[in-house]
């Protein structure tokens, strides 16, 4: 992967590596360390003592609780709010979009219809593993793999596919 410029003085990696290291203590996942564990941390890695001016460079709030903003303005003195910002943006987690689903047609609709009673053998308006499993064969797939496909699309966990479940597998 081709490295991509930031256009800062600050390195990307050198930021995303803090990233780590601060999140290894942050145990809950939830943000924030305490002073008391940061403090701990540093001596053990260190084998310094810290003082409580230290403390205070961390915690800049004052409620017993360090962010990793409050750690990057503390590492980085001189970096500017705007650059503080960009460095948070580098190690954010990247959003995962959902997938757009798009309506089905109404040919599509009478097409899945027709396909869905073509399995249903009992006629009972579900596809239980028997006939998921007959209905594979014919499709190059695995009878094995019939449990695992309903398993991931059997939404309400029944053990088959109603006509909304089976639609929803075969759009994917």
């Amino acid at each position: 992967m081709p490295l991509k410029k930031t256009g800062s003085r600050f390195k990307k990696r050198e930021i995303k590596e803090l990233k780590q290291v601060f999140d290894e203590h942050d145990k809950d996942g939830s943000g924030e360390v305490s002073v008391q564990e940061m403090m701990q941390h540093l001596k053990k890695t260190s084998g310094a003592s810290f003082s409580t001016d230290f403390t205070k460079a961390l915690d800049k709030n004052g409620d017993g609780k360090i962010t990793f903003k409050e750690y990057l303005v503390a590492y980085y003195r001189t970096a500017t709010a705007k650059e503080i910002e960009m460095m948070l943006d580098w190690v954010k987690p990247e959003a995962v979009a959902e997938p757009v689903k798009e309506a089905l047609t109404a040919e599509q609709v009478e097409e899945f219809t027709a396909i869905f009673n073509l399995y249903d053998k009992n006629r009972d308006g579900k596809l239980d593993l028997e006939e998921v499993k007959d209905a594979i064969k014919g499709c190059g797939f695995e009878t094995d793999e019939a449990e695992d496909m309903i398993e991931e699309h059997d939404a309400d966990k029944n053990g088959t596919f109603n006509f909304d479940e089976f639609t929803a597998m075969i759009s994917e």
